[in-house]
C-alpha cells in the first residue's frame, strides 16, 4: 500500500509518540509503590508495544484488519484504595497524572490523524488505537479516583 506523504508523516508522527509511551509505562512500572499500579502500566505498555507495532507494519506497507473480536473490554476498578505510605501514594500520584495527561495527549494526535488517511482499513486501525488510549486513560482515572489522587 502507498501512503501519501502527508499520511507518512502522520505515521511517523505517531510511531514516535507510541515509542514514548512504551518506555514512559516502563518506567512508571519501575518507579510506581502500589503492586497494582506497576500491574495497570505493565499491562498498559504492553497495548503501547502493540501499537507501535501496528503503525510499524502500516509505515512499512502493511494493511491491519481490525476486527470486533480485538476490542478489549476496560477492567472494572479497583474496589479499594491502595495500601502504601503517604510518600508513595504522593509519587503514585504523580505518575498517574504524568500517564493520564500522555494518554490524552496521544488520543488528540489520533483524533487528527484519523481524518487524513485516504484508506478506510488504515483508518480503522488508527480509530481501534485511539478507542484504546482513551481505554488507558479510563484506567488510569478508575485508579486515581479509587485512590482520592483526582480531585
Amino acid at each position: 500500500m502507498t501512503l501519501t506523504p502527508k499520511e507518512t508523516a502522520f505515521l511517523k508522527d505517531l510511531i514516535k509518540e507510541e515509542q514514548l509511551c512504551v518506555a514512559r509505562f516502563g518506567q512508571h512500572a519501575e518507579n510506581a509503590c502500589d503492586p497494582c499500579l506497576k500491574t495497570l502500566f505493565t499491562d498498559i505498555m504492553s497495548e503501547e508495544q502493540e501499537h507501535l507495532d501496528t503503525l510499524n507494519d502500516m509505515a512499512a506497507g502493511g494493511c491491519p484488519q481490525i476486527g470486533y473480536e480485538q476490542v478489549k473490554r476496560t477492567p472494572p476498578p479497583p474496589s479499594t484504595p491502595s495500601k502504601v505510605s503517604a510518600s508513595d501514594k504522593k509519587r503514585d500520584a504523580y505518575l498517574c497524572h504524568d500517564a493520564l495527561s500522555a494518554e490524552k495527549f496521544t488520543s488528540g494526535a489520533y483524533d487528527t490523524a484519523v481524518y487524513e488517511f485516504c484508506n478506510s482499513d488504515l483508518r480503522r486501525a488508527l480509530n481501534h488505537i485511539q478507542t484504546e488510549e482513551q481505554r488507558h486513560g479510563e484506567m488510569i482515572y478508575n485508579y486515581m479516583k479509587t485512590n482520592n489522587m483526582y480531585k
